[in-house]
C-alpha cells in the first residue's frame, strides 16, 4: 500500500560488455501533505499554544500558556503555576524574542490582536491577584486579564475585568473606539459587570478604549450554560457574537434548543444592542457505552468568518444527528463522535447550506476503551482564489472525507489477549486541514502529525500562498515532526504548500472484506466519487437496522470503499432463502442497481413472491445503499441473472439464462434445456419486454453489452447444435461440447444474427468488451487447435480471446495459459485498443505465465495489444485459493482486480482472512516502461497514461544532468517542472504550448542541487503525470 512514510528504493542495472552490473539504494521520507518545514518551541514543562497572528515583517507572534520555567526556548522564569507566554518568530521560523507575563496563580492566554500603534494586545483568563506582572487585584474567582505590549514585547499596561464569580475571556476584536472583549461569565451584577446573569453562564462582552478604560458591557444568555467562542466585525457595522448554548427559549435566546448543545449566534450593533439571534443544531441521538444508553448531540461553535457576498460561515464541530439545521447524519449511530460542521448563513442569519466533514470510527480498546473518530474544527481561512481552508484536529483513521491515515496508526497486541488476531489501533490527534469551495464541496484534505497528540489551534495563509498551521504537540521526532520534544507539550508550527502534492501514480494496495463465514465476491465498479463498490453474496449472519439476515443462507452484500479501498459502509439484503448477487451498476441518479438470483419468497428485503425455483431479483438503492425498491422476474423453473445495464433512456436491461417454460414473466417457452433470457424494464422496474434465445440443449449467457446501433451483443457457452435460434453447428462439426455463442439483437431484442466459435473441447465465453466497432469475446477453453481456434492448449484450461467485427467475422484469436488450469472470468478494454484478460490460475511459471504460483490458485491478468500480442502478465495471490472475478481500469491508468480469497497474510496479501472466504480487492499500479540500459550504463523511466503519449527522463538515477523527452497527443499548453521531496517547486523547465505529436526534449542541469529524491511533474489541462527522480552525488 502506498502511504506517507519512510521508503527505500533499490535500483539495479544489468551489466553488458562495457559496464559491470550496478545497484544503488536510497531511503527517504515520502509525504503527500506538501509539508515544507516545521518548528517546535518550548520549555521543560507543558507549553500550550492558543493563537497565532502574522506580523508586519512576515513573521508570526505565537501566544499561549506555559508551565515551564526558564528553559529551552523560554528565556524568562515563570511567575506562577501557569503564565502567558508569547514568542516572536521570523518568517523562516527562527525565534527572535519571547516574553512571559503572569501573576502568582494561574494565567491562561486565549487571544492576541495587533494594535494600530504597532504593538499587541494579549488577553486571557487569570486567577492571580495583584502580583508579578498583574497590577490589579482579582475581582472574582477568575477574571479577564489584558496585557498591552509594544512591537518588541515590552509591557505598556495591563487591566483586569470581572465580576464576583467566574469570568473567562475567549476573543478580542479591534473596534473604532478601542477593543471588544468577549467571553463567558458566571458572575451576577458586580464590579465591572453591570448586568445580572441570565443562567448558569452567559456571553459577556466589554468594549474598552485604546488605553483599557471600560466603555460599556453587555450580558446575553438563556437559562442554562452559554459559552462564547468568537467575535466578528460585521461589514454592515456592529458585530457577530458566536458560541455554544445549552439553553432553550429563555432570556436573550429566542429559539428552542435543538440538542444538548447548539451553535448560538447573536447580531449586535456598535453599542451592544441585540438585533437578532439564531440557534443552529441537529437532533439528539441515543448512543451507548458499556453501562448505559444516553442522549447525545453536541455542537460547539469555534469560529465565525465573513463571506464575500455579505454572509457568514458559522463553523465548529458537531456530534448531533441529522435534523433541524443539520442536513447530514452523524456517521456512527452507536458511539458519539464529532465532525467538522459548517453553516453558510446570509446577513439575516438564515441558513443557506451546511456541510459536515469527518471520517470513520475505529475501536481503540487498548489505549482508550472506546470508539474514536472525532474531528474538532479550530480555524477557517478564506482563500484568495475562492473557497476556504478548514483547519483543526482529528483522531480519526482514513475514511469518508479523510483521505490519509492517522499518523500514529500503531498496531498493538492486547496484553489481556496476546494471541488475538483482532487488529487494535491506538490513535492520537493529528492536524487535519480541508480545502472546500464556496459551496462547501470538499476539494482536498491533508493530515499532519506524529506519534502522540498534536492539537491544531490556528492557521494562516503566508504571502507566498502556503499555509502556516499552529498548535501544540506531545510528540518527539517522528513522522511529520522533525524536532525532539522540549517538555510535556510544545508549540508546534508546520508550513505546508498551498496545494496538496499530487499522489504518485505508482501506488498499489490490497484490501480484504469479510466475516466469519463464506463471502463470495462477484463484481466491482468505479463510483462517481472516485471510490469503488464491491458486490457479491455472504453467508455470515448480519443484523442491520434491527433486522436479522438469515444464518446459513446467502444474502446480497455490497461494500462501499474510498479510492484506496478503505471501507466507508456496507449493506446486506436478503430473504429467507439463498440470494446470489452477480452484478451491480451505478445508476444515473447516483444510486445503484443490484442484480442477481433469488430462491427466497416474500421475506426480508424481498417484497414479491417467488415465481419458481430461482428468479431474477433486482434491488434499487440510493447512494448510501438504502433500499428504494426491488423487483422479481421469473418463470416457473430456474432463472439465473448474470448482468444488468442501464441505457441512456434510464431503462434497464437484464441478461441471464432460464429453463422456465412460458410462465410468470417469461413470454416464450424454452427451446431446449437452458436459454439466454433478456428482460427490459423501465427505470422504475416495470417490465417492458422479454426475449429468449436458444437451441435444443444448454445455452448459458455469460455477459452482454450494448452496441453502437442501440442493440445488444450477447455472449456465452452453448451445447446446442444448429437448432432453434442457433444457426450454426460446432465449427469442427463434432458437437458434444460447448462453444462460444454470440447473438446480435436490435434495440427491441429481435435477433439479427448469431455466430458460433469453438474447437473440439469445451469453450465457454464469459466476457465481452467493445473496441470501437469491434468486440473482444473472452472465456475459457479446454481445446487444442481446431475449428475457430488457431493455437493449441497450453495445458488444461486456458484463456481464449477472439476479436470479431460488427458483423461477427472473426479477426483473430489468441490462447494464453500455463501448464495447469487457467480460468478466465472477466476482461476490460484498454484505451490503447488492447485488452486485459483476467481470471484465476493454477499454473506455475510455464507457458505464457511468467511467475510462480503463490498458493492453490492466484489472480492472473494478461495484457494484450490490439493485435492480440501479449504485452505483459501478472500474478497476485496468497498461500490459499484466490479466484479473480472482476477487472476494471482505474482513473489513474492502473487496474482494480476483485475476487474471492481464503488466503492469509502472504504473497500480495497484506491481511489475513476473516473467515471461510473473503472479498479481496487488489489495486494494480499503472504500468511503466521497464528500465533500459543507455550507453552510460544508466536507466530510463517512462510514464504512460490515458492522455500522454510519452514522458521519458534519463538517466535515472543521475548525477548532474537529466534529459526529459515528452510528446503530447494533441496541441495544448503544458508545464514541466521539478519539485523537491516535500512538493516545493525547484524549477520550471518548460511552460508554453506544445504541438501535437511533436517530440520535445529539455534538460535539467542539477549539479548545484542537493542529492536526494525529486519529482518530475508534467501538467496539462487534462492530465498530470509524475516521475520520481533520484539525484546522486
Amino acid at each position: 500500500m502506498f502511504a506517507a512514510g519512510p521508503v527505500r528504493i533499490a535500483a539495479y542495472q544489468k551489466g553488458n560488455a562495457t559496464y559491470k552490473p550496478a545497484e544503488q539504494t536510497q531511503s527517504f521520507l515520502v509525504t503527500l501533505s506538501g509539508k515544507q518545514n516545521d518548528w517546535a518551541f518550548g520549555g521543560n514543562q507543558a507549553d500550550t499554544l492558543a493563537t497565532m497572528i502574522p506580523t508586519p515583517d512576515g513573521g508570526y507572534l505565537l501566544g499561549g500558556t506555559s508551565r515551564s520555567g526558564k528553559s529551552g526556548d523560554k528565556s524568562q522564569a515563570s511567575q506562577g503555576s501557569s503564565d502567558y507566554w508569547i514568542s516572536k518568530i521570523s518568517k523562516t521560523g527562527q525565534k527572535q524574542w519571547d516574553k512571559t507575563f503572569g501573576g502568582s496563580q494561574t494565567d491562561q492566554l486565549s487571544a492576541l490582536v495587533a494594535t494600530p500603534d504597532g504593538g499587541y494586545l494579549l488577553g486571557g483568563t487569570s486567577t492571580s491577584g495583584k502580583t508579578g506582572d498583574k497590577s490589579q487585584a482579582s475581582k472574582g474567582s477568575s477574571d479577564y486579564w489584558l496585557v498591552k505590549i509594544d512591537g518588541a514585547g515590552n509591557k505598556l499596561w495591563d487591566k483586569t475585568y470581572g465580576g464576583s464569580g467566574k469570568d473567562e475571556l475567549a476573543a478580542i476584536l479591534v473596534t473604532k473606539q478601542g477593543y471588544l472583549l468577549g467571553g463567558s461569565s458566571a458572575s451576577g451584577t458586580s464590579s465591572d459587570k453591570s448586568q445580572s446573569s441570565k443562567g448558569k453562564t452567559d456571553y459577556w462582552i466589554i468594549e474598552i478604549d485604546a488605553t483599557g478604560n471600560k466603555l460599556w458591557d453587555k450580558t446575553y444568555g438563556g437559562s442554562q450554560d452559554d459559552q462564547l467562542a468568537a467575535l466578528l466585525a460585521s461589514p454592515e457595522g456592529g458585530f457577530l457574537v458566536g458560541g455554544s448554548s445549552a439553553s432553550g427559549t429563555s432570556g436573550d435566546k429566542s429559539q428552542s434548543a435543538r440538542a444538548n448543545v447548539d451553535y448560538w449566534v447573536i447580531r449586535i450593533d456598535e453599542q451592544g444592542t441585540k438585533l437578532w439571534d439564531k440557534t443552529y443544531g441537529g437532533k439528539k441521538g441515543i448512543r451507548f457505552n458499556d453501562a448505559w444508553n444516553y442522549e447525545a448531540g453536541y455542537s460547539y461553535l469555534s469560529t465565525l468568518t465573513a463571506t464575500p457576498d455579505g454572509g457568514y460561515l458559522v463553523a465548529g464541530s458537531s456530534s448531533a444527528s441529522k435534523g433541524f439545521e443539520k442536513s447530514e447524519d452523524t456517521h456512527d449511530h452507536f458511539y458519539e463522535v464529532a465532525d467538522y460542521w459548517i453553516l453558510k448563513i446570509n446577513k439575516q442569519g438564515e441558513k443557506i447550506w451546511d456541510n459536515a466533514y469527518g471520517s470513520v470510527t475505529t475501536f481503540a480498546e487498548i489505549d482508550f476503551g472506546r470508539e474514536i473518530g472525532s474531528s474538532q474544527l479550530s480555524a477557517v481561512v478564506p482563500l484568495p482564489e475562492g473557497g476556504y481552508l478548514l483547519a483543526g484536529t482529528s483522531e480519526a483513521y482514513r475514511g469518508r472525507d479523510k483521505s490519509e491515515e492517522n499518523r500514529r496508526n500503531t498496531l498493538k497486541i492486547s496484553p489481556e489477549y496476546p494471541n488475538t488476531t483482532e487488529q487494535q489501533y491506538a490513535l492520537w490527534n493529528d492536524y487535519w486541514i480541508i480545502k472546500i469551495d464556496e459551496q462547501g464541496k470538499k476539494l482536498e484534505d491533508r493530515t499532519l502529525g506524529s506519534a502522540q497528540n498534536n492539537t491544531l489551534v490556528a492557521a494562516a495563509r503566508t504571502p507566498e500562498g502556503n499555509f502556516m498551521l499552529a498548535g501544540y504537540s506531545e510528540s518527539g521526532t517522528n513522522n511529520d515532526k522533525s524536532s525532539a520534544s522540549k517538555g510535556a507539550t510544545d508549540y508546534w508550527l508546520v508550513q505546508v504548500a498551498g496545494r496538496k502534492v499530487p499522489e504518485p501514480t505508482t501506488a498499489a494496495w490490497d484490501m480484504l472484506f469479510g466475516d466469519e463465514k463464506n463471502d463470495n465476491f462477484t463484481s466491482v465498479i468505479k463510483t462517481t466519487d472516485g471510490g469503488y463498490l464491491a458486490a457479491g453474496y455472504s453467508k455470515s449472519t448480519y443484523v442491520r437496522d434491527g433486522e436479522t439476515f438469515f444464518q446459513g443462507k446467502f444474502n446480497y452484500w455490497i461494500v462501499k470503499t474510498d479510492k484506496r479501498g478503505h471501507k466507508l459502509w456496507d449493506k446486506t439484503y436478503g430473504g429467507q432463502a439463498d440470494d446470489y448477487l452477480n452484478s451491480v451498476i451505478q445508476t444515473q441518479d447516483g444510486g445503484y442497481l443490484l442484480g442477481g438470483s433469488s430462491l427466497s419468497g416474500k421475506s426480508g428485503n424481498k417484497s414479491q413472491d417467488s415465481r419458481g425455483d430461482r428468479d431474477y431479483w433486482i434491488i434499487k438503492v440510493d447512494a448510501q445503499g438504502n433500499k428504494q425498491w426491488d423487483k422479481t422476474y421469473g418463470g416457473s423453473k430456474y432463472d439465473e441473472l448474470k448482468k444488468v445495464v442501464q441505457l441512456a433512456s434510464g431503462e434497464y436491461v437484464l441478461g441471464g439464462y432460464s429453463n422456465s417454460p412460458t410462465s410468470g414473466d417469461k413470454t416464450q417457452g424454452s427451446q431446449g434445456n437452458t436459454d439466454y433470457w433478456v428482460v427490459k424494464i423501465s427505470k422504475n422496474g416495470t417490465k417492458l419486454w422479454d426475449k429468449r434465445y436458444g437451441g435444443t440443449n444448454h445455452d448459458k449467457l455469460g455477459s452482454f453489452t450494448e452496441t453502437s446501433d442501440g442493440g445488444f451483443l450477447l455472449v456465452g457457452g452453448s451445447l446446442s447444435g444448429k437448432s432453434g435460434d442457433k444457426s450454426q453447428a460446432n465449427p469442427t462439426n463434432l458437437g458434444g461440447n460447448t462453444d462460444y455463442w454470440v447473438v446480435k439483437t436490435d434495440q427491441h431484442g429481435n435477433l439479427l444474427w448469431d455466430k458460433t466459435y469453438g474447437s473440439y473441447e469445451n469453450d465457454d465465453a464469459y466476457s465481452v468488451a467493445r473496441s470501437g466497432n469491434d468486440f473482444y469475446i473472452s472465456g475459457t477453453s479446454y481445446s487444442d487447435k481446431g475449428g475457430s481456434k488457431s493455437q493449441n492448449s497450453r495445458g488444461g484450461k486456458d484463456y481464449w480471446a477472439i476479436k470479431i467485427d460488427a458483423q461477427g467475422n472473426q479477426l483473430w484469436d489468441k490462447t494464453f495459459g500455463g501448464s495447469q488450469n487457467d480460468e478466465l472470468s472477466a476482461s476490460s478494454a484498454s484505451n490503447d485498443g488492447g485488452l486485459v484478460l483476467a481470471g484465476s490460475s493454477y499454473s506455475g511459471n510455464s507457458g505464457d505465465k511468467s511467475q510462480d504460483s503463490r498458493g492453490s490458485s492466484d489472480y492472473w491478468i494478461v495484457k494484450v495489444d490490439a493485435a492480440g500480442k501479449q504485452v505483459y502478465d501478472k500474478r497476485f495471490g496468497g498461500n490459499g485459493t484466490d479466484e479473480l472475478r472482476a477487472v476494471l481500469h482505474t482513473n489513474d491508468g492502473g487496474l482494480l482486480l476483485g475476487g474471492t480469497s481464503d488466503s492469509n497474510s502472504s504473497g500480495e496479501h497484506s491481511q489475513s482472512r476473516y473467515g471461510g472466504t473473503d472479498y479481496w480487492l487488489v489495486k494494480v499500479a499503472p504500468e511503466t516502461l521497464p528500465m533500459v540500459a543507455t550507453t552510460q550504463g544508466n536507466s530510463a523511466i517512462a510514464a504512460e497514461g490515458k492522455h500522454l503519449t510519452s514522458l521519458l527522463a534519463y538517466p535515472n538515477p543521475f548525477s548532474d544532468k537529466l534529459t526529459i523527452r515528452f510528446t503530447l497527443p494533441e496541441t495544448q499548453s503544458v508545464t514541466l517542472r521539478v519539485l523537491d521531496s516535500q512538493g516545493k517547486a525547484v524549477t520550471t523547465l518548460f511552460q508554453q504550448e506544445a504541438q501535437a505529436q511533436q517530440p520535445y526534449e529539455v534538460e535539467w542541469q542539477a549539479s548545484k542541487q542537493e542529492a536526494g529524491f525529486y519529482l518530475l511533474q508534467l501538467v496539462t489541462s487534462t492530465e498530470q503525470k509524475t516521475i520520481k527522480l533520484l539525484l546522486r552525488k
